[in-house]
């Protein structure tokens, strides 16, 4: 018996919250803030339940454990400056001992194309430059 009485009460609430929104949508219709033939141009963010920092497209607030944020930028793993960079391979051919043999064998010197500066002396113009004097602080 409870639960019938329960039933139909639920059922009397609907009833008239159906016909409070189909008056409140008319009123809307009348004044011209309704048009029920247009389509929504945007659909509700899905994600509106959820708290703005555990969002997807909240980049902030997720803090250093989250994954994501200024440091947690997974992109950006490892040493810095290592990577495969511009001058990475100008690196790795000036490492290569194989590279350099076969160059000196076949009569390129050190790979380079240029002739060696090792054994150049730098001379200087014989002026020696006076540094500031006195205590450092």
């Amino acid at each position: 018996m409870c639960s019938e009485r329960k039933k139909n009460n639920r059922e009397s609430i609907l009833r008239k919250r159906a016909k409070q929104k189909e008056a409140y949508l008319k009123r809307l219709e009348s004044e011209g803030r309704y048009d029920p033939n247009k389509i929504p141009l945007t659909k509700p963010d899905p994600e509106r339940w959820i708290p703005k920092s555990q969002r997807s497209y909240n980049r902030r607030g997720r803090g250093r454990g989250g994954g994501g944020g200024r440091y947690n930028n997974k992109s950006n793993v490892g040493a810095q400056g290592g990577g495969a960079g511009a001058g990475m391979e100008k690196d790795a051919a000036k490492l290569d001992v194989a590279a350099r043999v076969a160059a000196k064998a076949s009569g390129g010197g050190d790979g380079s194309g240029k002739p060696s500066t090792a054994n150049i002396k730098v001379s200087s113009s014989g002026t020696t430059r006076k540094g500031k004097g006195g205590k450092r602080r």
